[in-house]
């Protein structure tokens, strides 16, 4: 389980890192906004590499996986996403705070951002005794403007 848990944590960072994708219209006139629809498959392109999983998500025989993995949110907070001083400049630090719904409960996602960053939450289940459930979240940040 241990080794799934390292496996999964990873596969998120990078899965974040590899979402943060910025538009290069948006990046030419000084803000990183994101292009959330590659970034999204970016993310799932990632956990199938990394996890080793098939296209759905689900595990492939002999994995660790008991259960596909589940992307439970994928957050793109770029410049056009934060408050905006009176120069219209997006303020950092930015305290981000997000109500997800899971498995009938409201999971509160809460985190500094010092920039634009990609925050990415996934279910894993283990193929251990009692088949343990666990949430993995991770977040990619940008501290400047260089990507």
């Amino acid at each position: 389980m241990i080794t799934g848990e390292l496996r999964s944590y990873s596969a998120t960072i990078n899965g974040c890192h590899d979402a943060a994708i910025p538009l290069e219209y948006e990046m030419a006139h000084g803000w990183v906004v994101f292009d959330e629809t590659m970034g999204l498959l970016n993310f799932r392109q990632t956990l199938v590499k990394t996890l080793l999983l098939n296209s759905d998500l689900s595990p492939k025989a002999n994995s660790i996986f008991a259960s596909p993995v589940k992307i439970i949110g994928l957050f793109f907070i770029g410049d056009d996403k934060v408050p905006k001083d009176g120069s219209g400049n997006p303020i950092y630090p930015y305290d981000f705070q997000e109500n997800v719904s899971y498995r009938g409960d409201t999971v509160i996602v809460k985190e500094t951002l010092y920039g634009p960053s990609v925050l990415g939450l996934i279910e894993v289940s283990y193929k251990v005794e009692g088949e343990p459930v666990t949430l993995k979240k991770a977040v990619y940040r940008y501290k400047d403007k260089s990507i």
